[in-house]
């Protein structure tokens, strides 16, 4: 018998895992599309380049787009197109901040993207980012050795000046899923409004439910964030994403649903 979890149909070059995975990405990131156009440009690029959608009965990409994510042939392929100019331009300090900007990109031979890419990014744009995150620095009441540490988690740079414009929209999508409002007041997660239930909450409360349980030994906010860390590699449990809280938020429910030994 046929396992279909290794089963390749013909010139499929992966396994529906793969699939299932690059649907995944698509299916978490279409609300927010504008910021994440370049993963789901990519997981769609490596749909159609290994022909993943044949494990599912379509004969074709297109097809396969329209019945899967309600998305036209045209649009699947500006989304792909925008993910490879990202992909080549990336090295540029000032990037297209979102999909609309690709577009002249995407009409050009690759080596004049680049220079291109350098001058069609207003000033203003990126000088906006960066009060953006020295606003949200101080809303979210990081210090300067705090701050430094998050910045080279999430880019691998210390200082905002040194970053990409995806880079400068990544650290602001972090700090939004930390709690920070743009065009809010001062904030502090530690003293926000406890009736705004956010997915740090979830893990927190699961967290003391289980040490209550006796499923874990530490139920200090050092031993949460040893095992988040371990999940994700992140120190910092207010500097998680959605798509990260939720992978820790289910590796506790598997923890949940263990039984508890005697």
């Amino acid at each position: 018998m046929i396992d279909p979890q290794t089963h390749t149909q013909g010139d499929v070059l992966g396994n529906i895992g793969d699939l299932l995975r690059e649907e995944q990405v698509i299916y978490e990131n279409r609300q927010i599309l504008n910021q994440a156009f370049q993963e789901i440009g990519s997981a769609l690029r490596r749909i159609r380049d290994l022909k993943l959608y044949k494990l599912k009965p379509y004969s074709n990409f297109e097809d396969y787009c329209e019945a899967e994510f309600k998305m036209s042939r045209s649009r699947a392929y500006q989304l792909i197109d925008s993910a490879k100019v990202i992909q080549n331009v990336y090295s540029c300090r000032q990037i297209p901040a979102n999909e609309a900007q690709t577009r002249p990109l995407a009409q050009l031979p690759p080596c004049e993207q680049k220079e291109v890419a350098m001058q069609q990014i207003p000033k203003d744009q990126r000088t906006r980012l960066l009060k953006l995150i020295h606003i949200g620095k101080k809303q979210l009441g990081l210090d300067d050795d705090t701050y430094r540490e998050f910045l080279d988690s999430v880019t691998g740079h210390r200082s905002a000046a040194d970053c990409t414009m995806s880079q400068l929209n990544l650290v602001l999508r972090r700090m939004e899923s930390a709690g920070f409002k743009r065009g809010g007041g001062k904030y502090s997660p530690r003293t926000r409004d406890k009736s705004l239930k956010t997915p740090i909450d979830k893990i927190r409360a699961i967290w003391i439910d289980l040490a209550k349980q006796g499923k874990i030994k530490d139920r200090t906010e050092a031993g949460l964030r040893k095992f988040i860390k371990r999940q994700t590699g992140l120190d910092k449990i207010d500097w998680l994403l959605p798509e990260q809280s939720q992978k820790v938020i289910e590796a506790l429910k598997i923890i949940q649903a263990r039984e508890t030994r005697e």
